[in-house]
């Protein structure tokens, strides 16, 4: 699911705003590129592909499943490709 304006077709409204919550807690401003659901050493997780800016590289970011706007339930993040 590239980028937070194509997620309505493919969840549930509920679910589309869950994954904007999350994603909007930690872009900082910064495009998204990527939200999924996925898998991450064996626990649901939430994946969110940061595009490069403000200095920074693109950032791969694995949020828990509880991640909402409020709550970011970080498991860990890095630089994409680095």
């Amino acid at each position: 699911r590239h980028g937070t304006d194509s997620l309505a077709p493919l969840v549930s409204p509920a679910e589309e705003g869950v994954l904007r919550g999350c994603a909007g807690t930690i872009a900082d401003g910064r495009a998204v590129e990527l939200v999924d659901r996925a898998s991450y050493a064996g626990r649901p997780a939430i994946i969110i592909v940061l595009a490069a800016g403000g200095g920074q590289p693109a950032t791969v970011w694995v949020m828990g499943p509880g991640c909402s706007a409020g709550h970011p339930d970080k498991i860990t993040e890095g630089p994409l490709g680095g």
